[in-house]
């Protein structure tokens, strides 16, 4: 396999155990990581921001909204990055705004990635909004094999 390990992470359990084979296959292949962490690029739709009818309010909303979700993206990202460092493994960090499998495919197109790694589908969701990725869109799309961790 050439090319880097695009890690696509969010935190959750089933992405946890993805990072843990992302970091097994870079040690043992000496392949660098990059780690990739999606907020969806309708964000507000999806937590119901309409209801701030005011534009003064629904800026500061917004703005206080993007912050929270920076930091705990960037939360996600420590945590891996630091899991990498203790396994002697550099870690870059990516952060996108974006429909989460398209981001995943660009950043994969770009860094000329010669492998994905995410964790599967939960079978409860997590208490934090994850938008789902059309699988069989996304298969077809990636342009690398992907490798899911259930």
């Amino acid at each position: 396999m050439e090319g880097p390990i695009l890690l696509a992470t969010h935190g959750t359990e089933n992405a946890v155990r993805a990072e843990d084979e992302a970091f097994e296959l870079s040690r043992r292949l000496g392949l660098p990581v990059t780690a990739l962490y999606v907020v969806h690029e309708n964000w507000a739709k999806v937590i119901g921001a309409d209801w701030l009818t005011s534009y003064s309010t629904r800026r500061t909303f917004i703005r206080h909204a993007e912050s929270e979700l920076k930091k705990r993206a960037d939360a996600v990202l420590d945590a891996v990055t630091a899991k990498g460092r203790g396994a002697g493994i550099e870690v870059r960090r990516v952060i996108r705004i974006g429909e989460p499998g398209q981001a995943i495919c660009d950043e994969a197109r770009e860094m000329k990635a010669g492998l994905i790694v995410m964790g599967g589908r939960a079978l409860k969701r997590s208490k934090e909004f994850k938008a789902r990725i059309r699988m069989d869109r996304f298969l077809r799309e990636a342009p690398c094999p992907v490798m899911v961790i259930p």
